[in-house]
């Protein structure tokens, strides 16, 4: 198996507890582990296997545009091409004549390895998109020296299942492949006993029913979607504070929670029964959660850098709990920000104060919005919480059952339309005095 980017994310103790249960091996030959000897043990560039008197090469490559905060310093990732050159070079000065490529680098990176790293046969890679969008899942290259060099990937969310057959000459030159693929759409049967082992884990059982829609247009305002998630993620820390809080003050220790707009991928409809499944379907389930502590005016600093792509597709605009925020978007960036209010945390009743430039605060924040934002880069001892996002989500909602999810104002946005807008009404107003 080759080491994928996110696999990284996740910090070394972690990191070697996956490892440790796993049963097969797995490989990547660009990431310098420099003195993690523990990672080393589980980790080599590559595997050699022997079947029927041939020695087969299979060699892992991870993207080199992997971020890696929660690794150490020691640890870093080298170019694809020159990385898979040395090892396969290694490989093929050892006797073997089949060398198979395991790739998490993309698609072009692949053609790139197929096209001018020597010694490779076969490239099996992976594809992000899914559903029934259309894609190839084979490609093949000819190489700088003439051979042709076959690519096959999957597709994102295992939607499909195929086979590819591939001959090689008693010299390990390719001289014949073919194979195809099945898109598991959704006439297919489903495995019985699969679907008993889904019902008994509860991943179709209802953790509650919407009373209204969750409006998953979170890019340019507030979104009642966008609350309910952040709202879950300090309803979370709020239960586990409580759960040792002998001693502690307040009612938590991470009163506020920041989410980016593209973890709400779908709308929800009013009226949906809301299960694992559906959860799994409109956010990103799999995200993980950071813990980080920083001063109000680090957060400052991360409220207006979410308002870098205002108005643009990108969905890094944010959403909170336990923050108030007004901006004017008609202003640059760093004078976007008009006030500005946050939840205490060691109070008996939660209330709101304009934030303190000077005073620290806990945040929890997803992943990916955590890498997307330079002012986390440049804080120090984030705390990586491995509890998925998905799951707290579905915890929340089923404590909540009746979901109605407000959109509270706790963003106040004023752009370039809105403002307009107010001029329209305002000369409107005046016309009908006049008249």
């Amino acid at each position: 198996m080759c080491l994928g980017n996110h696999e990284l994310n996740v910090g070394v103790e972690n990191l070697t507890l996956f490892l440790q249960h796993l049963v097969v091996p797995v490989i990547t030959a660009n990431i310098n582990f420099g003195h993690q000897h523990t990672l080393q043990t589980y980790i080599t560039p590559s595997r050699v296997l022997e079947i029927k008197n041939h020695r087969i090469g299979i060699v892992g490559v991870t993207t080199a545009r992997t971020q890696i905060p929660f690794l150490p310093t020691s640890v870093s990732i080298t170019d694809e091409i020159q990385s898979l050159q040395r090892e396969c070079s290694k490989l093929y000065n050892s006797g073997v004549n089949i060398i198979i490529v395991l790739s998490h680098a993309g698609i072009e990176v692949d053609k790139l390895i197929a096209k001018v790293v020597e010694h490779v046969d076969v490239i099996v890679g992976c594809e992000k998109r899914y559903g029934r969008q259309k894609w190839q899942y084979k490609q093949i290259i000819r190489r700088n020296d003439g051979k042709y060099v076959p690519i096959i990937r999957d597709v994102g969310h295992m939607t499909s299942l195929g086979v590819f057959k591939i001959e090689f000459n008693s010299w390990g030159d390719l001289i014949k492949y073919g194979g195809r693929s099945m898109f598991l759409h959704s006439k297919i049967p489903q495995d019985v006993e699969a679907l008993k082992f889904d019902t008994l884990i509860g991943r179709f059982g209802s953790l509650g029913v919407t009373l209204i829609a969750l409006d998953a247009d979170c890019r340019t305002r507030e979104c009642n979607f966008g609350n309910l998630v952040a709202d879950a993620m300090v309803d979370y820390k709020s239960n586990n504070y409580h759960s040792n809080s002998k001693g502690k003050k307040g009612w938590t220790d991470y009163p506020i929670a920041v989410v980016h707009a593209g973890a709400m991928t779908r709308r929800v409809r009013k009226g949906s029964e809301m299960t694992d499944e559906t959860i799994r379907r409109h956010i990103l389930y799999d995200d993980t959660l950071v813990l980080q502590r920083l001063t109000g005016q680090q957060l400052v600093k991360v409220i207006l850098e979410g308002t870098e792509y205002y108005g643009y597709s990108r969905g890094y605009f944010l959403q909170f709990s336990g923050v108030h925020v007004e901006y004017n978007m008609t202003k640059l960036r760093d004078e976007r920000l008009m006030r500005i209010q946050v939840r205490c945390a060691e109070c008996a009743i939660p209330g709101y104060e304009p934030i303190k430039l000077n005073e620290e605060y806990n945040i929890i924040v997803n992943f990916k919005t955590y890498i997307h934002i330079d002012t986390f880069q440049e804080l120090k001892e984030p705390k990586m919480d491995l509890k998925l996002l998905g799951q707290i989500t579905a915890e929340y909602l089923r404590k909540e059952r009746l979901i109605f999810a407000e959109a509270d104002d706790r963003l106040r946005v004023m752009a370039e339309g809105s403002k307009f807008r107010a001029l329209r009404l305002y000369v409107y107003s005046i016309l009908l005095i006049m008249n």
